[in-house]
């Protein structure tokens, strides 16, 4: 199987797992028992990120651009990937509820709009560094850990413009523009790749893994072991506040039981991609 064809398929296998991800809470939104499931799975995904981003793209990167410059290049880029997505989704946006017409209930309308933008830059920019990917097996590794947070990724997204109360189909024109951005950054990737010589490819690839193992460790931390793993008193007190201020979006919160499980399935992640690093 030649380069270009495996890039191909690694497009429509995102774009298809996206989309599957995505329409599970569309289709399901009154059945709750897949929740745990999606939590574990999303426990696993973190742990995949963080070996993707560790273990794989920022030595790859290091290495790539240790042959351009002597200057800590990757590591920089790594930071300004993670502080691009900190930059939107902490800062210039933030917690910022709406409040609806007068007497109904405050709900978070403007925080699925900023998940969609935060997951689609970070969707684009690991798209573009598959897409630049030469090697087979380090495209496959950088395909594995995509493919197992896409779902997840997606069905958080979905899930969260439903709590919101956002149209169905709006629902189904976010799904389509985030499943979408992988499969554009492969394309544009592999196009980048074959219209540039050796060592301009090189630079190109070195730059964008660097920003993709940034934005990868910061989902994995941010967003998915920190919500995964929030304690119990945080939890309660997001509750106590939402009932001040009327808002009955946010459910009572129960002890997790799946902690030491889910934290077995982040490390099984990271050993995953520390297995798969000895491979090639």
């Amino acid at each position: 199987m030649s380069i270009l064809t495996l890039k191909i398929l690694s497009a429509a296998a995102i774009f298809a797992v996206g989309v599957a991800g995505g329409l599970i809470p569309i289709a399901a939104a009154r059945f709750r028992d897949s929740g745990r499931f999606f939590s574990l799975s999303n426990s696993f995904a973190g742990g995949l990120f963080l070996g993707v981003g560790f273990i794989h793209l920022l030595p790859k990167a290091m290495e790539e651009l240790e042959e351009v410059t002597h200057y800590p290049l990757a590591t920089l880029l790594a930071m300004v990937g993670l502080s691009l997505l900190l930059l939107i989704d902490r800062v210039i946006f933030g917690d910022q509820p709406q409040r609806t017409a007068p007497g109904s209930t405050r709900r978070r309308v403007l925080h699925p709009y900023v998940l969609l933008v935060v997951l689609s830059i970070h969707s684009a920019i690991a798209g573009v560094s598959l897409g630049l990917e030469p090697g087979v097996a380090a495209s496959l590794v950088i395909l594995l850990g995509i493919l197992c947070h896409k779902g997840s990724a997606a069905f958080t997204l979905i899930a969260s413009a439903h709590v919101a109360g956002i149209e169905t189909g709006s629902q189904r024109v976010m799904l389509g523009i985030f499943s979408l951005m992988t499969p554009l950054g492969v394309l544009s990737g592999s196009g980048l790749a074959t219209g540039l010589d050796g060592s301009a490819a090189a630079l190109l690839q070195g730059c964008f893994n660097a920003l993709a193992a940034g934005t990868f460790i910061y989902v994995a931390i941010i967003d998915i072991i920190d919500e995964e793993f929030m304690k119990l008193e945080v939890l309660r007190a997001k509750f106590a506040v939402s009932a001040l201020v009327g808002d009955d979006d946010v459910p009572m919160p129960e002890p997790d039981r799946d902690r030491v499980l889910k934290f077995m399935l982040v490390i099984a992640g990271l050993a995953l991609m520390g297995v798969l690093a000895l491979m090639h």
